[in-house]
């Protein structure tokens, strides 16, 4: 599953401080190491801005597939795409490639077998950035050489390496930056009493744990007393996402992908660098005969799991992604949809503002509310006497929720309503 050619490092950029680049002089004399010096600032640079502010996955394709080979067993097969790996470098795999799986188990039998679980195996489709050297030219030397050093790469092409691993990349930041989001969405917007935005930083800080291999971040619960005011979300966002930058990201981010700059005064070792990108994990049941482990079923039985699998949205798409206002009917889920005082001199008090209350009927009506949807009404009165009134649902129209009002065993009029308020929420369900 790798290109054909012969794979080498590129230029060692360990070798050349990546924030330095020549400072061209009249009369200098250029050697190998000022063109390489050059070279590594503009590619150092290059990876970093990819790396730090885009972050790393797929772009496009390179879908994975298990499909039937007669002749061999299953066969795995890569689509043609690119990605934007973990150190930095785009990487492009064209054509498409493809493995068997039976020809990986004979090769690492022994290892195999001792990852043989319950009749299945399980392993990880890791893609990789190569250089390839290419375009040999001859080279000035003595005479009485050998065939192989007459002539050397004269240049360096962008490749790739796929492979297939027991073990998946670490992809510390990716778990993190996962975790970091499944956190801040268990936290219910609305209730009381409402969260500073201080205390939001304070609460992600202390649910910021640290697991026991010292590396990563595991996210404790939030506290089950922490709400969020929906009239200040931007504030909330801005606070949390601070802390992520300037705090949680570096603990999970390889700062150390280069040379200099970040890196000095850094350990190297307190983020491991990932260098390859997970595509695809995949469960294959096998046998084992003649002291050999292979494939036990059609391809339709190896199991293709790409939810682990890094990815980035293009901007475009996030443009567009970002402008749509969603359909009503798309919704799902429990949820608050308008809630306020409404009545004689009542003002909203969260959600749609829009929230209004018509005396006759009398008709609850909010922004996007749909006939077709099932919604669930509370009402309090805020009455001062005894005569409280009894407040039930009634129905829907076109233009809202009717209610049938109740005061003193007898249907509430608009002139009884007139001087009165009413605490309502309404929930899509």
């Amino acid at each position: 599953m790798t290109a054909s050619a012969t794979f080498v490092p590129s230029v060692e950029s360990s070798a050349f401080d990546e924030t330095k680049h020549v400072n061209f002089t009249l009369g200098m004399l250029l050697g190998i190491d000022d063109f390489n010096q050059e070279f590594a600032y503009l590619t150092g640079r290059d990876r970093r801005v990819a790396r730090d502010a885009i972050g790393y996955g797929t772009l496009t394709g390179l879908r994975v597939n298990v499909e039937d080979d007669p002749a061999k067993g299953p066969r795995i097969s890569i689509t043609p795409g690119s990605a934007l790996m973990p150190t930095g470098q785009l990487v492009c795999v064209c054509p498409g490639q493809c493995a068997q799986i039976d020809d990986w188990l004979a090769a690492n039998s022994d290892d195999a077998g001792k990852r043989v679980a319950n009749g299945n195996v399980v392993f990880h489709v890791v893609l990789c950035y190569r250089a390839c050297p290419t375009d040999p030219v001859p080279l000035p030397g003595e005479p009485c050489r050998d065939e192989g050093s007459l002539t050397v790469p004269s240049r360096l092409a962008d490749s790739f390496k796929l492979e297939l691993r027991f073990d998946p990349p670490d992809q510390i930041e990716e778990n993190a930056i996962r975790a970091f989001v499944r956190w801040l969405r268990k936290i219910p917007v609305g209730g009381s009493p409402f969260a500073t935005p201080a205390e939001l930083q304070k609460a992600v800080r202390d649910s910021a744990l640290t697991p026991a291999s010292g590396v990563g971040i595991n996210f404790d619960v939030p506290p089950p007393t922490l709400h969020l005011d929906p009239a200040i979300i931007d504030d909330y966002l801005r606070a949390v996402f601070l802390v992520w930058t300037t705090e949680l990201r570096p603990r999970v981010h390889a700062l150390c992908s280069g040379t200099g700059g970040c890196c000095s005064g850094h350990g190297k070792n307190d983020v491991p660098l990932d260098e390859c990108l997970l595509l695809a994990t995949l469960t294959a049941p096998v046998t084992q005969a003649s002291g050999q482990w292979h494939t036990n079923g059609a391809a339709s039985a190896v199991a293709v799991d790409e939810s682990q699998r890094p990815y980035v949205l293009h901007t475009r798409m996030l443009q567009e992604f970002g402008g749509a206002s969603p359909a009503p009917q798309a919704a799902s889920g429990y949820r608050v949809v308008a809630a306020g005082l409404v009545g004689a001199g009542a003002h909203p008090l969260v959600g749609q503002p829009q929230l209004s209350f018509s005396l006759n009927g009398p008709l609850l009506k909010f922004t996007d509310y749909d006939i077709n949807a099932t919604y669930i009404v509370k009402v309090l009165p805020l009455w001062g006497g005894n005569d409280v009134p009894l407040v039930a649902f009634r129905g829907q129209t076109q233009d809202g929720i009717l209610l049938n009002i109740v005061l003193n065993g007898q249907p509430a009029t608009a002139a009884d309503l007139l001087n009165h308020e009413f605490m309502i929420e309404i929930s899509r369900i």
